[in-house]
């Protein structure tokens, strides 16, 4: 029978792996990552961990007063979508890397960045960073209507406008 914790073991230095690569690299790993069957795996069956979802460029990385790049979902967040967002299915979370890659960045007096894209529906995610800054995690994500973004638009800064290729 083998050992639970080595599994576990595994998992943790694989995913410190995936976390020291991401803060090195550009935001094209994290796109290859939620593309990746890994990623539709865990989407199913989360249980006790967390997934880089993004990556931040130096710029936002600055703004939130982050220690690192890399942007995580975690197994409590994705519960509570599925909870509330049933409707966005596997597919739609893994536009989030280009969402934050290219979207519309508004930042509001609460500290977070909510990235704004339209990619067939417009798109809202809300990502923080830890007290300690230590790490950064996505707290939201769904389809919104265009006056939900500028209504943030209004009470928030613009930090970055819509990117193209």
């Amino acid at each position: 029978m083998a050992d639970r914790r080595s599994g576990k073991h595994w998992r943790l230095a694989s995913h410190n792996l995936i976390l020291d690569k991401v803060n090195a690299s550009t935001g094209d790993l994290a796109l290859g990552m939620v593309s990746s069957p890994v990623f539709a795996d865990w989407f199913r069956q989360p249980a006790g961990s967390r997934f880089v979802i993004a990556a931040l460029d130096e710029d936002l990385q600055q703004r939130l007063g982050a220690q690192q790049k890399a942007v995580l979902l975690s197994d409590e967040t994705l519960a509570k979508q599925k909870q509330h967002h049933p409707e966005l299915a596997l597919n739609e979370y893994r536009l989030i890397p280009e969402i934050v890659r290219k979207g519309k960045v508004i930042r509001e007096k609460d500290a977070r960045l909510y990235f704004f894209q339209r990619q067939g529906h417009l798109y809202m995610a809300a990502i923080k960073a830890t007290e300690d800054k230590a790490e950064n995690y996505l707290v939201t994500f769904f389809r919104v209507r265009s006056e939900h973004m500028r209504r943030k638009q209004r009470r928030g800064e613009l930090i970055r406008d819509w990117q193209r290729d």
